[in-house]
Formats: C-alpha cells, sequence, structure tokens
C-alpha cells in the first residue's frame, strides 16, 4: 500500500532523498522517481518471497488447521505445489508481491500466505524488502480453515 504524509510525499521516499538524486543526475519527477522506487522496493520483496517458497531463503514454514494433521504424502504434494506456484494474478497478487497463492489438488482446495515479522517476531517488518530486519513465515493451510 503506498501511503503518503499530509504534505504530499512518499512516508519511505522522502523529498531530501529524490533531491539528492536529482544533484547526482537524475532528472525525473518526484511522482516518477517514487513509482521507479516501489517498482523496485517490489522487486526485492517479491524475490525474497520467492527464494522462500523454493527453500533458498531462510525462513519460517508453518502447516497449520486440519493440513497439519493430514497424510505426510498430502502435506507433501501441498508443500511442492508452494514451491513451484506461478499461477500469480492481479486479483489474488494485488501488490505483486507474491506473498499469497491458491491451488487445488484433487477436490481439496489450499490456500498459502506470507507473512513479514520484525527480528523479534512480534510485531510487523518496517521494511520487508530487508532481509536483516525482516524475518519471513510462510503458512499453508486448508481453503476451508481460512
Amino acid at each position: 500500500m503506498t501511503r503518503w504524509t499530509s504534505n504530499n510525499q512518499h512516508e519511505r521516499f522522502t523529498h531530501d532523498a529524490w533531491w539528492q538524486a536529482q544533484k547526482e543526475g537524475l532528472e525525473l519527477s518526484y511522482h516518477d522517481w517514487v513509482v521507479a522506487q516501489l517498482d523496485e522496493w517490489t522487486g526485492d520483496v517479491r524475490a525474497l518471497n520467492d527464494k522462500l517458497r523454493r527453500g533458498e531463503a531462510e525462513g519460517k514454514i508453518h502447516i497449520v488447521g486440519g493440513l497439519a494433521q493430514a497424510d505426510h504424502s498430502e502435506i507433501a504434494a501441498a508443500v511442492e505445489q508452494v514451491c513451484t506456484y506461478a499461477a500469480f494474478d492481479p486479483k489474488d497478487d494485488p501488490y505483486g508481491e507474491h506473498d499469497f497463492g491458491a491451488f487445488t489438488i484433487g477436490d481439496q482446495k489450499f490456500m498459502w500466505k506470507i507473512d513479514y515479522y520484525a527480528p523479534d517476531m512480534e510485531s510487523g517488518s518496517e521494511n520487508p524488502a530487508d532481509p536483516k530486519v525482516t524475518r519471513r513465515v510462510l503458512t499453508i493451510f486448508y481453503a476451508e480453515d481460512y
């Protein structure tokens, strides 16, 4: 979600930072610069989420609800689907972060989501694009448990 302050400044990308980029020869309006920064930030979040799903990055994986009581082969099949998931669309992934998905195996519907926590795991991360200040948690569950 894009958040703007009362002086029409994006909360993460300040006028001062844009002005510094202008001094270094960047010739973009503040708006265009913010859009470019958000695109880069979203790409970083998406890449980290994709790495977590594929088992290439640190994070926790939780199997919850009824799925936690399921047969090991069903859990393994669901995890494999999450690892290879590529059916992202604007309806389920409106911000392009690859942090949610839904799929079906046989007649059973599943869902998964990725949440971002601060290192203390007590609050949300201030910057999900920065792995130094973010702990990712991937949760997989039956859709009916949502």
